[in-house]
């Protein structure tokens, strides 16, 4: 399992201000810049904000307009339930605050979540979603989903 995610956004806002939103909601921590990228970090969870969707066919073939992706990488393997917990809560705190296109490829390459045009999907094979996993984080989707 790939302990790193990645969230694709399609939405209208600079990198400081996602860095801001993730900061402001008390969960992240801002942290320097490197290379002029954005970050912020949690516990167990170190997340870099790109200005660009890069050269990633997933959003595309998904008909998703995207500019911009978060890299949310596990600090540690022992902290992978930490790691797990603020991918999901930063993911959900962006869909709330931000309209726009979504992706959340998690673990790798695995498809988890996607936004598009408004309406929201979970895709419950990545197994992410399961009510058995640990740490428990269907309930932190308290947006309406399919």
């Amino acid at each position: 399992m790939s302990l790193d995610s990645t969230l694709f956004l399609g939405i209208r806002a600079a990198p400081s201000e996602v860095q801001l939103h993730l900061v402001n909601t008390g969960l992240f921590t801002r942290i320097d810049d490197i290379n002029g990228l954005k970050r912020v970090v949690a516990d167990g969870c170190i997340v870099t904000i790109f200005p660009d969707a890069g050269m990633h066919d997933d959003p595309r073939e998904a008909g998703l307009q995207v500019n911009m992706r978060l890299s949310l990488a596990c600090t540690e393997s022992a902290k992978s339930k930490a790691w797990t917990l603020a991918t999901v809560r930063a993911v959900v705190s962006l869909l709330r605050a931000m309209p726009g296109d979504v992706l959340l490829l998690y673990s790798g390459d695995t498809p988890a979540l996607m936004r598009k045009h408004g309406r929201l999907m979970l895709d419950k094979r990545c197994g992410l979603w399961r009510s058995d996993v640990e740490p428990k984080v269907l309930p932190l989707v308290t947006l309406q989903y399919d």
